[in-house]
C-alpha cells in the first residue's frame, strides 16, 4: 500500500486509520467478559472482528493443534463473517476444545472485549497485502494489547509490529512457529506486558484520533488542491 499510495506526500506513513482506533481504548487487568465467559487463570489469544475472505485462519488452526494439550490457552473468536461457519466447523473436524466463539459484542464495550485477551491475532493472505490493512490492528494497539501477526512477513504489518516492538510476524501458514511464540508469551506474563505497554505507545505517538484527523485533513487538502505530485 505504501508504493500504491506513494505519489502523495504522506507516503512515508500511509497508515491512515479510519476510526482512531475503533472506539477502543486501553485495556487494564481483568475484564467482565473474561469473567462472565470463564477465562480467569487462562491465557487468551484473542481474534476480534470480522472473520472474511481476505483473512488466513490455517495458521491460526495450525498454532491450535499444536497447543491443544496446553489447557490453559485459550483461542477467543468475537465476531462473524464469510469464514466463521468454516472455522468452526475445521476445528469442530480437528476435534480442538481450545476455542471459544463468541458474538459480535457492542461497540462502546470494544475496549473491554479486547482487554478480556492477553494477546490478539491479525491475519492477510499474502496475496493482498499491498491492498489490504486489517482495521482491527488499531483497536487492539488502542487496548494496549500484543499483536501476533500472520501474512507476508515483509509487508507492511510485519514491518510495523518489528519496528515497535510490539508483536512478532509469521509467514502465512507456519502454526508452528505462532504456536512457539504464544507458548513462550503464555510463560512469560513480563513479555506480554512489554509488548502491550509499546502496542499502546504506538497507537498514542501514530494512530491516536487527533493525529488521524490531522493526516486526513492534510490529505485532502492535497487532493483538492492537485498538489499530490
Amino acid at each position: 500500500m505504501h508504493q500504491a499510495l506513494g505519489r502523495f506526500s504522506f507516503g512515508r506513513d500511509p497508515l491512515l486509520p479510519g476510526r482512531g482506533g475503533g472506539g477502543a481504548g486501553r485495556a487494564r487487568g481483568a475484564t467482565d467478559y473474561g469473567r462472565q465467559w470463564g477465562l480467569g487463570g487462562k491465557f487468551v489469544v484473542g481474534y476480534s472482528g470480522n472473520l472474511g475472505r481476505v483473512h488466513d485462519f490455517d495458521t491460526i488452526l495450525g498454532a491450535m493443534e499444536h497447543l491443544r494439550a496446553r489447557d490453559e490457552i485459550v483461542f477467543l473468536f468475537i465476531g462473524g463473517g464469510h469464514q466463521l461457519g468454516a472455522l468452526k466447523s475445521e476445528a469442530a473436524r480437528r476435534g480442538l476444545a481450545n476455542a471459544q466463539f463468541r458474538s459480535y459484542q457492542p461497540r462502546e464495550h470494544l475496549a473491554q472485549s479486547l482487554g478480556a485477551c492477553d494477546a490478539h491475532l491479525v491475519t492477510l493472505r499474502p496475496d493482498l497485502e499491498g491492498l489490504v490493512i486489517p482495521s482491527k490492528l488499531y483497536g487492539i494497539i488502542a487496548a494496549g494489547r500484543p499483536v501476533l501477526f500472520a501474512g507476508a512477513e515483509d509487508g507492511e504489518i510485519a514491518g510495523l509490529v518489528g519496528a515497535a516492538r510490539c508483536g512478532q510476524a509469521f509467514r502465512a501458514g507456519d502454526g508452528q512457529a505462532l504456536a512457539q511464540c504464544l507458548r513462550a508469551l503464555a510463560d512469560d506474563p513480563a513479555r506480554a506486558r512489554e509488548w502491550g505497554e509499546n502496542a499502546r505507545r504506538l497507537f498514542d505517538e501514530r494512530f491516536a484520533m487527533p493525529l488521524a484527523l490531522d493526516r486526513w485533513e492534510r490529505l485532502l487538502a492535497e487532493v483538492s488542491s492537485g498538489e499530490t505530485g
